[in-house]
């Protein structure tokens, strides 16, 4: 990237307003207008900031004052300065670095404010590492190294104590800290597999929670529930069993082997039971060559009953679902404050839409089925009319099941990733597992989006698309299997279409890259300027996209309302589907980006045909 064209005053005053901010005659009020102002000429340029000599010698001089700063409130407020500039600017290495040896330096300040400071830092210091990476990035492991060299160091007599309970303190500090850091499945799993870097961290009510492959302790968390809330958990249990029998006869287990998996499942008590259970079943269907993908309803019920059978240990009763929730992570910080009952309650309202949006389809499709039946009997002589109404029926059912039983896997995954995503009523969250089903699926499924709309209360079908595009970004992230996403009948489909896959030849007029990417050119615009910190993001989400492998990122050019992407798309991948996603994920919570696009793979789109898209919007 060029040198940043700045004017001779602009930089002066960036200079300037650094010279204020570390003036120890600046009052606290004008340091926080100071901070405002330099974000503003830095925002105001579509720019690598970290180009700027004046920026580079701000932050060093900032970097040296907040060393020997003594005056608490200065400091917090300097420290959200380094935050402000490694949150919204990717700061380079050896500013990573020294961040690093500041943080911990401040979590065992003898100021609570400095700690808590310090502790918020650490999100956006690690903003720029390891994401998209199998493990945590290297600076991630030396920092989590150091920090349980210091959780070791300060650790009191009264360590079962839990967290909650313990006053401020450079000890509680420091777990906190130790919570923010390995938050997130990559580095969960590392700090699964180094022992020597875990540490324990003792929550109000607890019980070990295992990492699912490894069991090896994470965290210790879990909840005493209500009588009402085990006993409808119970029941969701055995809805799940119910549908997994059916599930088994679809895939032609006999009567004995299904009896022989229920046994083996009812003494399945953790998670590795679980998977064992999966295991001797996917043996089994080897065995009596069942199709593989016959097997996806049966697994994700197999991990329903697992979730939700009620379970005792040192007089506490606990469910899987329930642990798991309660030690997930949000954007923002741990949900220590969530009433559990309430939320389990919640949880079992949307399990209960799920059923009752099933059970109304299903009721009027065969409503409809069966007049059009007797249509057909009044003008022909069908003497098989009958059975071809009720192998109609069977199907029907069949379909909406696989697509419940999803429906019911979504929503156990979204609820325990993310247990604060409960602000929508049981109807629409039901409608958007629902949603995501056919989104996944692309559309084969038998129900359309306008009647989840419709069940959800939504004004039009449209309405229900962003919500379900967010969700299904979110769990693509987390789930570990995928596919268990996917119906038996899209499964089949997909097959059938990818016979002749290796003779297919992909072409667009504007070229391909590594012949499966076709290069679009594809304008995104926004009803306001698209800043610097803007473009960050927007970049970022497109390297993100490229990294699952569904496109190529050639370039992206940030313009005053607008940005033009240049990318390769993959073939397979529908085009609007890769970038929905990235105007989703690169608007977040702080939404900038129309969801509108130009997209184009026939020409280069001319300025003039820009400048006419951007009218028509207006």
């Amino acid at each position: 990237m060029n040198t940043p064209t700045l004017t001779k005053a602009e930089r002066a005053n960036i200079a300037h307003l650094y010279d204020l901010i570390i003036s120890h005659t600046t009052s606290i009020a004008d340091l926080k207008q100071s901070k405002k102002s330099l974000h503003q000429i830095l925002n105001k340029h579509c720019i690598d900031c970290w180009q700027i000599l004046e920026h580079k010698n701000g932050v060093a001089a900032v970097l040296k004052t907040v060393a020997t700063e003594t005056d608490v409130k200065r400091l917090v407020e300097l420290i959200r300065v380094i935050g402000h500039m490694s949150y919204y600017f990717k700061a380079p290495l050896e500013f990573n670095r020294e961040m690093k040896g500041l943080i911990l330096h401040w979590l065992v300040h003898e100021s609570g404010s400095v700690r808590d400071t310090a502790k918020r830092l650490i999100g956006s210091w690690r903003l720029h590492d390891g994401l998209h990476q199998k493990d945590p990035a290297p600076l991630v492991i030396e920092f989590i190294t150091e920090l349980v060299v210091l959780i070791h160091k300060h650790t009191p007599a009264d360590v079962l104590v839990p967290v909650e309970q313990r006053p401020p303190s450079v000890y509680k500090s420091l777990l906190l800290a130790y919570e923010e850091i390995v938050r997130g499945l990559t580095t969960e799993n590392f700090v699964a597999s180094k022992p020597d870097l875990q540490i324990i961290v003792l929550h109000e009510v607890f019980e070990p929670v295992y990492d699912r492959s490894t069991q090896i302790p994470l965290l210790w968390s879990v909840h005493q529930c209500e009588a009402a809330t085990l006993s409808k958990s119970a029941k969701l249990a055995e809805e799940a069993a119910a549908r997994l029998q059916f599930f088994l006869e679809q895939a032609t287990f006999t009567t004995k082997e299904i009896i022989n998996i229920r046994s083996h499942l009812s003494v399945a008590n953790t998670p590795t039971d679980q998977e064992l259970v999966i295991e001797h079943i996917v043996l089994l269907a080897s065995e009596k060559q069942i199709i593989p993908h016959l097997l996806g309803p049966i697994v994700r019920e197999i991990q329903l009953i697992t979730n939700h059978t009620v379970r005792n240990q040192k007089g506490v009763s606990y469910t899987y679902t329930l642990v798991s929730a309660r030690t997930a992570w949000t954007e923002d910080k741990r949900p220590i404050g969530i009433n559990w009952n309430d939320w389990s309650q919640y949880l079992f309202s949307v399990h209960a839409a799920i059923d009752g949006f099933f059970n109304d389809f299903v009721s009027a499709e065969t409503e409809k089925l069966a007049a059009m039946y007797k249509r057909i009997a009044r003008y022909t002589s069908m003497s098989d009319e009958g059975s071809d109404h009720a192998e109609d029926i069977l199907n029907l059912r069949a379909q909406m099941l696989d697509c419940c039983s999803i429906a019911h896997h979504i929503l156990d995954w979204l609820l325990q990733e993310s247990p604060n995503f409960t602000t929508k009523t049981p109807e629409k969250l039901a409608a958007i597992c629902y949603g995501v089903v056919y989104e996944k699926n692309q559309g084969v499924v038998p129900y359309t989006t306008k009647e989840l709309a419709a069940f959800g209360l939504w004004k039009a079908a449209g309405s229900i698309r962003y919500s379900v595009l967010t969700v299904t970004m979110l769990l693509e992230e987390v789930i570990a299997d995928p596919t268990l996403l996917m119906t038996v009948q899209a499964i089949d489909l997909m097959a059938e279409t990818k016979e002749d896959d290796e003779a297919i030849v992909v072409s667009s007029p504007l070229g391909t890259i590594n012949d499966v990417y076709l290069r679009f050119y594809v304008v995104v615009s926004s009803s306001q300027s698209i800043s610097i910190v803007d473009h960050a993001r927007l970049r970022r989400v497109c390297d993100a996209e490229a990294a699952a492998g569904t496109c190529v990122v050639e370039s992206t050019l940030p313009y005053s309302t607008y940005a033009v992407l240049l990318l390769g798309l993959h073939y397979d991948v529908p085009p609007q589907t890769i970038i929905d996603n990235i105007i989703i994920a690169a608007n977040g919570t702080k939404p900038f980006l129309r969801f509108h696009f130009l997209m184009t793979n026939t020409h280069v789109p001319s300025q003039k045909e820009i400048d006419a898209y951007l009218k028509s919007l207006r």
